[in-house]
């Protein structure tokens, strides 16, 4: 994972943006996704997944058909709480509001026509800024700095993040110094950034072999 789930996950309000919806009566979150680049004809259906990392199984949060070169997938308004983890404090300085709250975030793959998985969908920019789906329990905002000191990169990452009980948004920036990784995660929506929707075999994001996921 990207650096979004160095705290276990990823956060930001649940603003609507050009490719979700999330006025929904009952809580639910639409993921609306267009054009995607890069794709291959043997896609055929979509799911959303989160995973208990106490044990590793796999929760399929939704699912839906891949069709005219995109897919709309509709998240539910509650997730099993053995899917969200609470917030670590561990390479972390800053202030979290309520240290109770938990959360988790989402993978989007791509599978063929057995159901067998064959690559993710991302939504970023060609300048890495990516934008990440996660649900919260309850109301928190998250601001401070953390490290990243993982086996194959070294980096800092910063946090300026307000997250709603329920689905959100996160806006992720990443920078390559060298070896090393910076992330930035804000909930506040970049100015002059062009989100565009891309598919990739295997887990590697587009236009870096560098940036982890």
């Amino acid at each position: 994972m990207t650096a979004a789930m160095v705290l276990m996950a990823a956060f930001a309000s649940c603003k609507k943006d050009s490719s979700d919806d999330s006025g929904n009566p009952d809580n639910s979150f639409i993921i609306n996704a267009t054009n995607v680049i890069n794709t291959v004809s043997n896609i055929s259906t979509v799911k959303a997944v989160m995973y208990d990392y106490n044990n590793g199984n796999e929760y399929t949060v939704a699912s839906c058909k891949y069709e005219n070169n995109g897919f709309t997938l509709t998240l539910p308004g509650t997730v099993p709480e053995k899917y969200i983890n609470g917030i670590s404090e561990e390479n972390f300085e800053g202030t979290i509001s309520d240290p109770k709250a938990k959360i988790g975030g989402i993978r989007i793959y791509a599978c063929d026509f057995q159901g067998k998985t064959m690559g993710d969908f991302f939504y970023m920019s060609d300048n890495f800024y990516f934008i990440l789906y996660y649900y919260a329990d309850r109301d928190v905002t998250i601001q401070g700095h953390g490290i990243i000191d993982a086996d194959k990169y070294y980096g800092d990452v910063e946090y300026d993040l307000s997250l709603e009980k329920g689905w959100n948004i996160v806006y992720e920036k990443a920078t390559i110094h060298g070896e090393d990784i910076d992330f930035s995660l804000t909930t506040q929506k970049p100015s002059d950034i062009d989100f565009k929707w891309y598919y990739s075999p295997n887990g590697i994001i587009p236009f870096s072999k560098k940036i982890p996921l």
